[in-house]
C-alpha cells in the first residue's frame, strides 16, 4: 500500500530535528503528546481541558519535560492575564483575543489551543487557586477533629480563613476573589455548577462537619444558608479588597484581622440563627404534596 506523497518527507524532517541522541521511547512520547493534543480538539471543552493536561503531565522523557514546561509556562501566563482582566473589566467584558494579547502570545489561537473557550479559562483560574485553599482547609479541619470538639466557630474559621488568605496572595489572589464574586449568579458560568465539576474534598468535609454541628437545622435551611454564605464571603472580601486599594491600604479604617474575624462571626450567625415561625410555617407548607408553594 503506497503512502500519501509528502508524508515521508515530513516525517523525515521531524526525525532530523529530533536526531540528537534520543531513543525510540522519547520519539514515541513526542508523537503521543502531539496526537493527544490534536485529538482533544474533537472533544468537548471539558474533555479537551483534561486531555491537554494529560498530554503534558507524563514525565516519561527529557523531551516531554521540555514540552511540558513550555506548555505549563504558557498556560500560567494566559491564566494570570485572564484573571487580571476578568477582575478589572468583568468576565463578559473580556474577549479571548484580549487575553491572548495580554499574555503576550503571538499565536492568535493560543487561548483556544490550551483551554478551548472562556469556560475552560475560568476552570483554569479556579484550579490554580482551589488546590491551596483545599490544603489549608484540610489543615484547619484536621486540628478541629484532633481536638475532639466540633465547635461551629472553628468550622466557620475553616470556611473563611483559607479564602481570606487570598487577600495577601500576590499571584492573583484578589483577582480570584473578584472572579468568584462575579460567577455567583452568572447566567452562563454559575459558580455552583463550575465547582460541581471538580473534586473539593475539603469543602465536602466541611459541609459534613457543619451539618453535624447543626443537627436541628432542616436540610432545606442548611442548604439555603450555605448559598447565602457564598455571596457574603466572596462579595464581602472582593469589596474589602477594592476599598483597600482605593484608599491607600485602609478600607474604612478596618484592620485586616478585624475584618476576617468579623466575617467568621457573620458565618456563625448565618448558620446558628434560629428559624422564625414564619419560616417554619413556609417549610411545613412546602412539604405538603397536595399544596403548591406560593411564589413571592
Amino acid at each position: 500500500m503506497s503512502k500519501p506523497p509528502g508524508r515521508d518527507r515530513k516525517r523525515g524532517a521531524v526525525m532530523k530535528n529530533l536526531d540528537f541522541g534520543l531513543d525510540a521511547r522519547v520519539i514515541r512520547t513526542y508523537y503521543i503528546c502531539q496526537l493527544t493534543i490534536r485529538n482533544s480538539f474533537k472533544q468537548s471543552p471539558m474533555s479537551r481541558r483534561w486531555a491537554l493536561s494529560a498530554a503534558v503531565s507524563n514525565p516519561d522523557s527529557g523531551l516531554n519535560s521540555t514540552v511540558r514546561s513550555d506548555a505549563v509556562a504558557t498556560r500560567l501566563r494566559i491564566v494570570a492575564a485572564a484573571e487580571r482582566l476578568f477582575a478589572e473589566r468583568g468576565i463578559d467584558g473580556v474577549s479571548l483575543q484580549q487575553i491572548n494579547r495580554a499574555a503576550g502570545q503571538r499565536n492568535r489561537s493560543a487561548v483556544q489551543y490550551h483551554f478551548g473557550n472562556k469556560e475552560g479559562v475560568i476552570h483554569a483560574i479556579l484550579d490554580k487557586h482551589t488546590a491551596g485553599i483545599e490544603r489549608r482547609r484540610h489543615e484547619l479541619l484536621d486540628e478541629i477533629e484532633a481536638s475532639g470538639k466540633l465547635e461551629l466557630r472553628r468550622l466557620a474559621e475553616a470556611l473563611v480563613i483559607p479564602l481570606a488568605e487570598k487577600l495577601d496572595d500576590p499571584d492573583g489572589g484578589i483577582a480570584f476573589l473578584r472572579v468568584n464574586a462575579q460567577l455567583i449568579g452568572h447566567p452562563d458560568f454559575p459558580l455552583l455548577e463550575l465547582h460541581a465539576q471538580r473534586v473539593n474534598r475539603g469543602a465536602d468535609r466541611l459541609h459534613r462537619l457543619t451539618a453535624r454541628a447543626c443537627p436541628d437545622l432542616p436540610m432545606e435551611l442548611w442548604m439555603s444558608r450555605w448559598l447565602a454564605l457564598g455571596g457574603l464571603l466572596f462579595h464581602g472580601m472582593a469589596d474589602y479588597a477594592h476599598l483597600t486599594e482605593r484608599n491607600g491600604g485602609a478600607a474604612l479604617n478596618i484592620p485586616r484581622s478585624v475584618f476576617v474575624s468579623n466575617m467568621v462571626d457573620c458565618a456563625v450567625a448565618v448558620m446558628e440563627v434560629p428559624q422564625s415561625p414564619e419560616t417554619d410555617a413556609e417549610l411545613e407548607r412546602s412539604r405538603r404534596p397536595d399544596e403548591e408553594t406560593p411564589h413571592v
